[in-house]
């Protein structure tokens, strides 16, 4: 699909030096938190931890790291393994998910890993609810990663080769929370994304996803943006491509838009 005009609605990481200096605004340590060995790291944000009275499998709050089979997943699992791998560690507990996983603050001596995972681009931050007291320390970590370069966010992430495309998402444009129950108004809840350059960009193999796990809209086929021209997203499926599903995709209260080219390099990023 070729569009012009506008459009309707692996390898191993380097490990950072792990003696992270103290910056300003990092947070102290609380005192009395609940404390455990790390006996297994599932991924870059899932571990198990052996308290002496029973093993709990630990999701990291307000954090994201990619899937093991995604750019960067793997290097986010190195990551963990090298930093907390057998040692023990602090839990500031603040719930459970919906996988009964405890959502839970870890901290490594001083160091607050959830924020480490984020300021060194291993982990997106997530959207903070009101049971994370570190979100907006975490929403600042990624801006700071992703002003850097650092890990995911770089330009050479995941093995990319040349300059990135000057691709953005058009926040004016979009419309993330339309009028009307979200899941019944699919179609009227977009995205849209904006070719600022002169030249055509082959789009095929790209990923258009959320800030969660869940939701990823591969472009399959032949999608050719051109030069100038602005291609709409719908959560419905009125545009193509679209999501096509069964629900809304873009979260009111607050997400993250990210476009990602063939390798899985981040493109374009919007918060909202």
């Amino acid at each position: 699909m070729a569009v012009s005009g506008c459009s309707a609605p692996g390898a191993n990481p380097t490990i950072p030096n792990t003696d992270f200096p103290t910056q300003p605004g990092d947070p102290d340590r609380p005192a009395d938190l609940a404390t455990g060995e790390v006996t297994w790291i599932a991924d870059g944000d899932t571990i198990d931890v052996d308290t002496g009275v029973d093993v709990i499998e630990i999701r990291l709050l307000g954090v994201n790291a990619n899937e093991k089979n995604e750019c960067y997943g793997n290097e986010a699992l190195d990551y963990l393994i090298d930093v907390i791998k057998g040692k023990t560690v602090g839990l500031q507990i603040s719930g459970e998910d919906q996988f009964g996983r405890i959502l839970a603050s870890v901290w490594s001596e001083d160091e607050l890993i959830n924020l480490a995972l984020t300021r060194e681009g291993y982990a997106i931050a997530l959207t903070p609810g009101d049971s994370d007291p570190y979100g907006p320390l975490l929403l600042a970590a990624e801006d700071q990663a992703y002003a850097s370069g650092r890990g995911l966010w770089s330009d050479n992430a995941c093995g990319a080769t040349g300059a990135l495309p000057d691709l953005s998402f058009d926040s004016a444009a979009s419309q993330v929370d339309p009028k009307g129950p979200d899941d019944e108004v699919l179609d009227n809840e977009y995205i849209v994304i904006a070719n600022n350059g002169d030249n055509s960009i082959d789009m095929s193999g790209w990923v258009l996803r959320d800030e969660s796990s869940r939701n990823r809209l591969v472009f399959d086929g032949q999608v050719t943006l051109a030069g100038g021209a602005r291609l709409t997203i719908s959560s419905g499926c009125s545009t193509n491509p679209g999501w096509c599903g069964a629900r809304s995709i873009w979260n009111n209260g607050g997400d993250m838009a990210l476009l990602l080219d063939a390798s899985g390099r981040v493109v374009a990023r919007s918060r909202y």
